[in-house]
């Protein structure tokens, strides 16, 4: 028969069997993980480049944006300059229609006491003669198409 010292060495064979595979088995994941880290290290490197690079396109185009606006703005100036010009010696000025409200008949009868009769107001005649410089003035204001 087999003895009780074979049984036992042949057990023991067997338990370091088991653990030669389990370590095998942790090895080969240990593995993987350390590439796995120079992997993520790698994807953390091109993340903090990536990022750098959008910073400074963002500083870039805040200075873009910065001069345009400036440019902008003086260009606006300019334009509402050129249009007050041209209004006035053309003899209408279209910010002053717009900064006084019109009045209209419901107003005036609200205004007027009770039993009053009220006309409507009516519109002040236009001038029918032009000088040479307001329809020079008003043939620019046509091909720039802004207000008159």
């Amino acid at each position: 028969m087999i003895s009780a010292g074979f049984l036992f060495e042949a057990l023991v064979a067997f338990v370091l069997v088991i653990a030669a595979v389990l370590a095998w088995r942790v090895d080969r994941r240990l593995s993987a993980l350390r590439s796995g880290a120079d992997g993520v290290a790698k994807a953390v490197a091109e993340l903090v480049e990536a990022t750098n690079r959008a910073q400074a396109s963002i500083q870039s185009l805040r200075a873009a944006s910065s001069d345009a606006g400036a440019e902008l703005d003086a260009k606006l100036v300019e334009a509402r300059a050129l249009a007050e010009s041209l209004s006035r010696s053309v003899g209408t000025h279209p910010l002053r229609s717009q900064a006084e409200p019109r009045e209209t008949l419901h107003d005036v009868v609200r205004i007027a006491p009770a039993g009053a009769t009220v006309e409507p107001p009516r519109a002040a005649p236009r001038p029918t003669t032009q000088t040479a410089s307001g329809a020079r003035a008003r043939a620019m204001l046509e091909t720039m198409s802004l207000p008159r």
